[in-house]
């Protein structure tokens, strides 16, 4: 298997970067191909104006290699921090650029006011490590969730990947 580790800590001396090292480490202890992408590493501060559906980024060699080894993969792992409530901008900001039009999904034909897409990279499998330094406080009372965590990745892999 074609395993993808982003890294999504903004600095690469980090548990998270720690822990993806040790998740790269068992499965090529397992037989599978691994590539670790380190979003520390990364040149994404052009794109952090660009507004979505308006301007279009200009297509850099960072860009480029991130959206190659997303069709290359067939599993992806995402290993980020959560502080207070919310992973960092940067993981955002990759999500929004790499998960775009063309190569993540493709628009199909509004079927009256209802927008469909087709999943590109369907048959993919992701799973989420992630961290977090919030007061179990913050998530009861603030983003009013139970202590028991993060649940946006539900969400997001089977809107990419598919069921």
């Amino acid at each position: 298997m074609k395993i993808l580790i982003v890294d999504g800590h903004p600095s690469r001396e980090s548990f998270v970067g720690a822990l993806a090292d040790e998740y790269a480490a068992g499965a090529r202890g397992q037989g599978h191909e691994v590539e670790v992408l380190r979003l520390s590493e990364m040149d994404l501060e052009p794109y952090l104006k660009y507004r979505h559906g308006t301007d279009h980024p200009v297509m850099t060699p960072d860009l480029e290699a991130m959206r190659t080894q997303l069709v290359w993969a067939d599993h992806y792992v995402v290993a980020y921090p959560i502080w207070w409530g919310l992973p960092p901008a940067l993981l955002k900001v990759y999500f929004e650029v790499v998960f775009a039009p063309g190569v993540a999904f493709r628009y199909l034909p509004r079927r009256g006011r209802s927008v469909r897409w087709e999943r590109l990279l369907s048959g993919r499998t992701a799973q989420l490590l992630v961290t977090g330094d919030a007061p179990p406080w913050f998530w009861r009372y603030v983003r009013a969730q139970p202590t028991s965590g993060h649940s946006s990745g539900a969400s997001w892999g089977s809107a990419v990947c598919g069921p």
